[in-house]
């Protein structure tokens, strides 16, 4: 294993506790309110993802997905008593496809087609924060899902195997977690008074 690639996923991880700082910050404070549906979909499926990575020859950049998934399972924890109540029939149907979705990719030998099926349901999953997120932006901090995408190209650098099966998941993780943060950062422009 090349020490680059250990220091790649080293600051991966680095990086991606000190951007948890701003958002544990906000829950604690309360002006943070994330979905614990999105959250609940993110650990397992973080965790299943560093599998198919280590799995398919990731190694050291599995790593940060492995430390994703334990960190969204505990802001999905943390969710349950200070996240947002507003919880909608649509939430419910986004997490029951979403979680109907993993018995498939637990059967599949294949791992682009668990690949696949996952990439998908993390989709979904996004749908009750973005939702949430459009009618109150300021209940998310914009500064995480940014940096977020900067510890998932540096998660990228960290793969020992560069094949479909390694960065695919990473990679839209990239733009999904920056689009949102750019998305926040546009709904509060737009709904602060002039």
């Amino acid at each position: 294993m090349e020490y680059s690639k250990e220091i790649f996923a080293s600051l991966a991880i680095f990086i991606g506790m000190l951007s948890s700082i701003p958002y544990i910050l906000g829950l604690i404070k309360r002006t943070n309110k994330p979905h614990m549906f999105s959250w609940i979909i993110w650990a397992i499926i973080s965790g299943t993802g560093s599998a198919v990575q280590f799995a398919e020859g990731g190694g050291a950049g599995s790593y940060f997905m492995l430390y994703n998934s334990l960190s969204c399972l505990g802001i999905a924890i943390a969710s349950y008593w200070l996240g947002t109540k507003d919880i909608t029939r649509s939430d419910w149907i986004a997490l029951i496809a979403a979680l109907s979705a993993i018995p498939l990719w637990m059967i599949t030998n294949e791992a682009m087609v668990a690949l696949a099926l996952i990439i998908a349901i993390d989709g979904v999953a996004y749908y009750p924060t973005i939702r949430k997120s459009w009618k109150n932006p300021h209940d998310e901090v914009a500064i995480t899902w940014l940096m977020s995408g900067v510890v998932f190209g540096l998660s990228i650098m960290a793969l020992e195997t560069y094949a479909l099966t390694t960065y695919l998941y990473p990679l839209v993780f990239i733009f999904i977690n920056t689009g949102l943060g750019i998305m926040l950062l546009m709904r509060r422009r737009e709904l602060s008074p002039i």
